[in-house]
Parts: structure tokens; C-alpha cells; sequence
């Protein structure tokens, strides 16, 4: 199976009082307009995403960005373009947990007359975990989503593949700003899986 290049760039957050978006264990809107940062994926392959995101406590957030997909074995690289947008909830599960709907896409540009289109949606979850640390918090994070890749051949027409992912991870918010989420990431479709580590840092920029 080629790998699935789903970019999961939605950002959300957990501010040090531990009440707003909590989805995706990063750091508040309130402590910056924008994030800026990457992922970096190893799975047989190695992807690299830099991006940046707006948004604020409680509402809509978004995000877009770059990178590339070494696929690794000799198979070549690609580089993607990844957007996404979520919504913070109202209401926490069971009174404690943070949760977002997200939406996210990828294109991976024309190469070797080959590209793609991924597009998903789906829920994630953020539990806050009790910790002494004075500058550092914690939230347990995890979520999937589900959609469709269309792949295309120039001259070999396309195929359409239901794909998905599902995350487990931790974030670690240091002053309030810095975020740092390492997963790991089960790829499902075209009737095989992929298991793959990934790791977010963004910084919370501006007033």
C-alpha cells in the first residue's frame, strides 16, 4: 500500500487552567493568534510538514501548510500542500473531555505522472492529566478520521480509495507556548494498514 499522506494540522489547545480546546494537546489561542511549527512521520518512509495556524479559545481554528513524503525503498518523494479547520465544542464529554471536529486535506503535486487528492474528516479528544509541574501541562490525546484518496495516473486514469487514520498521543505545553505531541498513527485503506510515529511542535506567536 502507498503510504496515505493525511495532513492532521488542525491545531487546538489547552490553556494552563485547563479549560479550553483541549483537543490536540497544544497550546492556547489566548497565548498567541498564530502557531507556527512541523510534524515529522516515520513509517517505511519519512514525511515532512511545516505550517501555520489561526484560531481562537472556544471557536473556529485553521491551518495550512508544506512539506514533502520520502516513500523510502528508492520509491522517489512528493511534495504536499495540507490545509484543515476545526471547531472546539461546547459541551466536554463526561465533563472532562475536550472534543473537535476536524476536516483536513492534502495534495500531493504531479511527480513521475502521479498525484493525489486526500480529503477526511472526523473527532478528537483531549484529557487534561493533574501534574505538579509549574510550567509544563499535560493532556492525553487521541481521535481518527475517514474519507477518500483519489490517485491519478497521467494516461492510466484514477482510482478512488476510502482511507482513514486513528491517533493516540500525549501533549507536552511548556510556558504556555510550546507544544510538543509525539503519536502513534494507524493508516487504514485499500485493505491494508500502515503503522507510523509522529511528532508536532508548534510555537504560540503574537499577543
Amino acid at each position: 500500500m502507498r503510504k496515505v499522506a493525511l495532513l492532521l494540522l488542525a491545531v487546538s489547545a489547552i490553556p494552563a487552567a485547563v479549560q479550553a480546546q483541549a483537543c490536540i494537546g497544544q497550546a492556547p489561542w489566548s497565548s498567541g493568534k498564530m502557531k507556527v511549527g512541523g510534524s515529522l512521520e516515520f513509517d517505511g518512509g519519512t514525511t515532512v510538514l511545516g505550517g501555520i495556524g489561526a484560531g481562537k479559545d472556544g471557536g473556529l481554528y485553521f491551518g495550512a501548510g508544506a512539506g514533502f513524503v520520502d516513500y523510502g525503498g528508492g520509491a522517489g518523494s512528493q511534495v504536499l500542500i495540507t490545509g484543515g479547520v476545526g471547531k472546539e465544542l461546547s459541551n466536554k464529554l463526561a465533563d472532562k473531555i475536550n472534543i473537535c471536529p476536524v476536516v483536513n486535506a492534502t495534495y500531493g503535486l504531479k511527480k513521475n505522472d502521479f498525484s493525489f487528492f486526500d480529503v477526511t474528516g472526523g473527532l478528537y479528544g483531549g484529557y487534561p492529566l493533574a501534574t505538579s509541574a509549574k510550567n509544563m501541562n499535560i493532556v492525553l490525546t487521541g481521535g481518527g478520521q475517514v474519507g477518500f484518496s483519489h490517485s491519478s495516473v497521467t494516461g492510466a486514469g484514477g482510482n478512488t480509495d476510502f482511507v482513514g487514520v486513528i491517533d493516540f498521543g500525549a501533549g507536552f505545553i511548556f510556558s504556555n507556548r510550546i507544544s510538543l505531541v509525539p503519536m502513534l498513527r494507524i493508516y487504514f485503506g485499500g485493505g491494508s494498514t500502515d503503522v507510523a510515529f509522529n511528532a508536532r511542535v508548534n510555537v504560540a506567536v503574537g499577543k
